[in-house]
């Protein structure tokens, strides 16, 4: 792709000049001259000015077309590169954060033994944001909680039907329900705990804007319940160890638990923490983890291998489930 069309991108994504400059490493009459040469030679005005800087439609349908050829440009290099006998390479997968710590090393593991010299650049994010990078060219492909509608042009393959539990000790859970709480926690792990039993007991969340905390706010919303969050963190570790000081108890989809699993074989029994399924009485939740890539993406051999193998992860988690 020329330097015109690179520098178009970078201010058509960026929406301003001055940061395409600062991210192409030229000045802003350089990044304005190209500008400025493009839409004399399409006889088109590419960017409103006023009142805000913007993308006309002539605009929009430049950058959709000349995001599309970066992929192409992209897949075609990387696909030649992987005919050699020492596979080099680049990938790029993003990743929701909560899910980082469980998700990363497996896939790393693995992928890295077959193709010990593709450099492979994990990004943690939300499941939106990753869908906008996935969209616009910027990774690869990501690993997103999906919901309802999204990007047409983004191929998507649901890899995991999400189930959740409710963790909390057994101190907290006797402080809040009483010497009844062995009983009915017996009761909740056969048959699951019941959004309404759940705002009860103060929380840990994920932070507003993440996926699991619009799950969770839709459904309460449906059912006319609210929570009380003493706490929000998109960190794993942080929810275990924030229910093991007995002051929340926190929601997580089930494959998030395999941690507090590991840490429990260390602990005495009353020191463990309760892992109850949740039973969300009838309410639909939309949280099926999905991987997305962008459909005009051309990819070599190895990036089809990661896909394969981020499948096979979800297929034994699906399993365990």
């Amino acid at each position: 792709m020329n330097q015109r069309f690179e520098a178009f991108l970078a201010v058509a994504e960026c929406r301003s000049m001055q940061r395409a400059a600062e991210q192409q490493c030229v000045s802003y009459q350089c990044i304005s001259g190209h500008i400025r040469s493009l839409e004399e030679e399409y006889h088109t005005k590419l960017f409103e000015r006023r009142p805000v800087f913007a993308l006309t439609e002539s605009g929009r349908i430049l950058m959709e077309s000349l995001q599309k050829i970066r992929l192409i440009e992209q897949g075609i290099g990387e696909a030649l590169d992987d005919q050699g006998k020492a596979v080099v390479g680049h990938v790029k997968i993003g990743v929701p954060f909560s899910r980082y710590s469980e998700i990363v090393p497996p896939i790393l593991a693995c992928f890295k033994r077959e193709y010990p010299n593709v450099e492979l650049e994990i990004s943690g994010d939300f499941s939106d944001v990753l869908e906008q990078q996935v969209e616009r060219g910027l990774l690869d492909m990501a690993l997103v909680v999906q919901q309802a509608g999204g990007s047409e042009k983004l191929e998507r393959k649901t890899l995991l039907q999400e189930h959740y539990s409710f963790l909390i000790s057994q101190p907290l859970l006797t402080s809040v329900i009483g010497e009844s709480g062995a009983e009915l926690a017996e009761s909740w792990r056969k048959n699951g705990i019941t959004l309404r039993e759940i705002s009860r007991f103060p929380l840990v969340s994920a932070p507003a804007g993440s996926r699991l905390r619009a799950i969770l706010d839709a459904a309460a919303k449906k059912q006319g319940l609210s929570f009380r969050i003493v706490f929000s963190s998109n960190r794993l570790e942080t929810f275990d160890a924030i229910a093991r000081t007995d002051l929340a108890g926190c929601l997580l989809p089930k494959q998030m638990t395999a941690l507090t699993q590991r840490l429990d074989r260390n602990e005495r029994p009353e020191k463990r923490l309760l892992i109850l399924p949740v039973d969300w009485e009838g309410t639909a939740i939309d949280s099926d983890v999905a991987l997305i890539r962008h459909r005009e993406a051309v990819f070599p051999a190895y990036k089809q291998r990661l896909m394969r193998i981020l499948e096979e992860q979800f297929q034994t988690v699906g399993r365990e489930a």
